[in-house]
């Protein structure tokens, strides 16, 4: 069954229900949504006094400045675990890739330095290993 809304409502009428319903789903999103709305319209103040004050040349300080920030990495910032903050970084599924494709060399490395432990050090490392996996079992903690 198909309504001609044409026989019933006039073309104004239209053009009014349709600019009521707009007005208020912009009115119901600006009452769910107020604060992204505004912080999204401050950002785009503050990118425009930004590129003012610069006079447009602010890609070649962001340039420079990253160079300088990728310089003073540290080894935690480059090789970062995927948890709640963060997304795992490229530069640490490189590392994980690369310990797997050398997992024999990652083996006689660890039993190396296990031989040059002294037993106050294989009783830490073993007392610290074995807390932790009684931790895991008592609380289902899932290995990734």
């Amino acid at each position: 069954m198909e309504i001609d809304f044409g026989c019933y409502l006039s073309e104004d009428e239209r053009k009014q229900i349709v600019a009521d319903t707009f007005r208020q789903m912009c009115a119901d999103t600006f009452k769910k949504d107020s604060e992204r709305i505004f912080s999204n319209a401050a950002y785009q103040v503050v990118f425009k006094i930004v590129d003012d004050q610069f006079e447009g040349n602010v890609s070649n300080i962001i340039a420079d400045k990253a160079v300088l920030l990728i310089n003073d990495l540290s080894p935690y910032s480059v090789f970062r675990s995927n948890d709640y903050w963060n997304k795992q970084s490229p530069a640490h599924e490189a590392l994980n890739e690369a310990i797997k494709e050398n997992k024999q060399a990652v083996i006689d490395r660890v039993a190396q330095i296990i031989t040059e432990f002294d037993d106050y050090q294989l009783r830490e490392t073993i007392l610290d290993t074995a807390n932790e996996f009684i931790y895991d079992q008592l609380f289902k903690r899932d290995k990734k």
